[in-house]
């Protein structure tokens, strides 16, 4: 296990078209609130999808594909639009929302239905904040 995660339980499968996201129950020590699955295909462990903690109905999302043979051809999208369909349903979230750093990233967002609701600056970097609402 790596060292900055900790095992708190978790077997939950959300499926999407052609990626599986797994809870393996990890939570970030650095981020206690933070809920890690990993994105599986076809057996191959590619990346992760995040989302904070569920409180007052919203929650940030993450993801980052690790191989690039699996980047732009539909893998991320998938993962994403598995995860708000499981948060806005099962969860009962509201509204998800993510920061981004640069044109691609925001791009792909943009992609799966979230659009810019700010900007924040933050250690010398600047964020383009993008949120959907269910």
């Amino acid at each position: 296990m790596p060292n900055y995660c900790q095992k708190i339980g978790g077997s939950e499968i959300i499926t999407g078209n052609r990626v599986n996201l797994h809870d393996w129950g990890f939570v970030d020590r650095q981020s206690p609130n933070r809920h890690l699955f990993a994105i599986e295909t076809q057996g191959a462990y590619i990346g992760n999808c995040t989302h904070g903690s569920e409180t007052n109905e919203e929650v940030e999302l993450g993801i980052q594909i690790y191989h690039d043979e699996y980047i732009g051809k539909g893998y991320g999208r998938d993962a994403i639009t598995a995860m708000v369909n499981y948060l806005f349903n099962q969860k009962n979230i509201k509204r998800i929302w993510v920061k981004v750093k640069n044109i691609k990233v925001q791009k792909f967002f943009t992609d799966c239905g979230f659009t810019t609701c700010g900007y924040l600056v933050y250690d010398e970097s600047c964020f383009v904040l993008m949120e959907l609402m269910k």
